[in-house]
């Protein structure tokens, strides 16, 4: 008899096994198809409005890469005194510029390898966060796909993925603060702890909503260990990314800029009001707008199943939340405080990606942990019953709601695309275009007509307008030297 139930639960560890072997696997396949579908699609990125701007002034072009560092200094200094503070994105914008550089080759390089930085620097936060609530591998990267697809999913970031200055000012940094927590977190010897400190420096260098998320996340960490459990390293980790913030935010070109926007000074209760409204819409917008609810409580069972262990108690859990909860407002804050107007109009589609990030990491962690309170309380003794339950849910949703079908996901809707070639073939008109300008015996070049704009990716008519005296085509306009380019009103 005992060898008969040695052998039953040897089968039934087995059974186990393969099951989370299984999960695994199944889980690097959806992280692998959602990234494929967006590298393909990043390679297609063209050269658009700021790309120019910015290019014109470097003034560098070839591939004198000595020459090209020293005239990216010199624009990240000339823009830290007269338009912005953000020292790592503007010195990026030069170095990394492909019409600086090596062209359409370097554009794709650069493109995909913001993508592929954004999603490893995405997957090593999230097992981080995992490792230290105690979750196995095959969960680990569960919720590695489930951040990815809750982002990836659902909206379309063309002014992060598609569009080279969006990538360096947003992204670039966004990843690189992602990479700086988890080394931190990682600690594992001083190479790992040194370059945490330096990557988080060179965060806050990005865009001031990038920066403050990068601070208060980190701040969190040492609000969550306690003051007891704080060392001399943890209290220098957060300092140097706080210097940096600072460093980005006294920059007289902010002060500058912020002028040009409303002259009427900084308005803090306002930047608060329209921060906690705009927190309140991506929340509205996830829960009411996309399946994001399923994702939600997939994580609540995930807590319940990894519960159970001791580790929990109630004052670390209102620790964890409290600082969640503050976390995205701190994230839109300088974004309404700096850039927009006091009614909070300006929004643009890559702070709401920033804003989109950090609002469904905090929701995925405050659902963990909230599985694991219920089942250390005891409230839910019968999870496995609700698993089935929410599998059903999972089928019966997308019947009952357009918004929640899987084939209106921004995936699906790429996937096609890139079936068919539609990003390419745009990238190819838009490059006629340039084309056309460059080759134009006139000083003064109209473009007849724009391609129809392509779903998911970056439309054109935000570079090329019917008013030749917009930044952006005086841009491309000095760019091929012309005395003008404009669009031909359509009638």
């Amino acid at each position: 008899m005992l060898g008969k139930k040695m052998s039953g639960q040897n089968m039934f560890d087995g059974s186990l096994l393969n099951r989370k072997k299984f999960f695994v696997l199944f889980s690097y396949i959806m992280i692998f198809l959602l990234s494929y579908v967006f590298i393909h699609a990043s390679r297609w990125s063209y050269y658009c409005g700021d790309d120019f701007s910015h290019a014109n002034v470097v003034g560098v072009f070839g591939k004198n890469i000595f020459e090209l560092f020293g005239a990216s200094i010199a624009f990240m200094v000339d823009k830290y005194r007269t338009w912005q503070g953000t020292f790592f994105s503007m010195f990026l914008q030069g170095f990394l510029s492909p019409i600086n550089g090596a062209g359409p080759i370097q554009m794709s390089i650069v493109m995909i390898s913001n993508v592929v930085l954004f999603i490893c620097a995405t997957i090593m936060l999230v097992q981080e966060i995992s490792r230290l609530i105690g979750m196995e591998k095959h969960l680990k990267v569960f919720l590695s796909f489930l951040v990815l697809f809750s982002i990836f999913g659902f909206k379309a970031w063309a002014e992060i993925f598609y569009w080279f200055s969006g990538a360096v000012s947003y992204s670039i940094p966004l990843s690189v603060g992602m990479l700086a927590l988890a080394l931190f977190l990682k600690d594992k010897n001083i190479f790992t702890y040194i370059l945490a400190c330096v990557l988080a420096f060179l965060a806050s260098g990005g865009s001031l909503e990038v920066a403050g998320t990068s601070c208060f996340a980190a701040l969190t960490i040492l609000f969550v260990k306690g003051y007891e459990n704080l060392h001399k390293k943890d209290l220098f980790f957060f300092g140097i990314a706080v210097v940096g913030a600072l460093v980005n935010a006294v920059a007289p070109g902010n002060f500058i800029r912020r002028d040009a926007i409303d002259d009427t000074g900084l308005h803090f209760g306002a930047a608060f009001i329209n921060s906690v409204n705009q927190v309140i819409r991506s929340v509205e917008w996830l829960f009411y707008q996309t399946p994001f609810l399923v994702i939600a409580v997939l994580c609540v069972i995930v807590g319940v199943h990894i519960g159970g262990k001791g580790w929990f108690y109630k004052t670390l859990y209102l620790k964890i939340v409290g600082m969640c909860l503050a976390l995205p407002v701190v994230t839109c804050f300088p974004v309404y405080l700096a850039y927009t107007s006091t009614n909070g109009t300006g929004f643009p589609n890559r702070c709401e990606f920033v804003c989109v990030c950090v609002i469904v990491i905090v929701i995925m962690v405050i659902s963990v942990l909230l599985g694991v309170f219920l089942k250390e309380t005891e409230c839910m003794k019968e999870y496995k019953n609700l698993l089935g339950m929410l599998v059903a849910v999972c089928l019966i949703i997308p019947m009952l709601n357009d918004n929640y079908k899987y084939s209106n996901t921004v995936i699906y809707r790429m996937y096609c695309n890139v079936a068919v070639d539609g990003f390419k073939k745009y990238h190819d008109n838009i490059t006629e275009i340039y084309r056309t300008i460059e080759n134009s015996d006139n000083q003064d070049v109209v473009i007849e007509a724009l391609p129809a704009a392509v779903p998911d990716f970056l439309d054109i008519s935000y570079s090329l307008t019917t008013n030749p005296g917009h930044f952006s085509n005086r841009a491309l306009a000095i760019y091929y030297g012309k005395n003008s380019v404009v669009l031909k009103p359509q009638e």
